[in-house]
């Protein structure tokens, strides 16, 4: 559960959306992983150029997310959100082609 000021960016919805394709291979890509803790998906904006923002997508360990991170469940997926990455991402969907 998001708590705090956190909860406030949810209040009008989900910020992000993931499509069943993109949940599939998430799952597919936590399934090889060798690490055996609880895997998150963490989101940051690395750049942008004129029409879209890149990001970075990693699975990491839910312990390495940063405390600032914004963290999300998004059906069954748990997503942390780099802080300053986060007022941009409402809206997004997430999925793979």
């Amino acid at each position: 559960m998001i708590e705090g000021k956190r909860a406030r960016l949810y209040e009008a919805g989900p910020m992000l959306t993931i499509t069943e394709l993109a949940k599939e291979k998430l799952a597919g890509f936590a399934a090889q992983s060798e690490d055996d803790s609880d895997l998150v998906l963490r989101v940051v904006i690395v750049g942008r150029n004129a029409d879209n923002f890149q990001y970075d997508l990693q699975l990491i360990p839910s312990a390495e997310a940063p405390d600032d991170d914004v963290v999300v469940e998004i059906d069954d997926v748990t997503v942390s959100i780099a802080a300053k990455s986060a007022v941009h991402m409402n809206g997004a969907t997430l999925d793979f082609k």
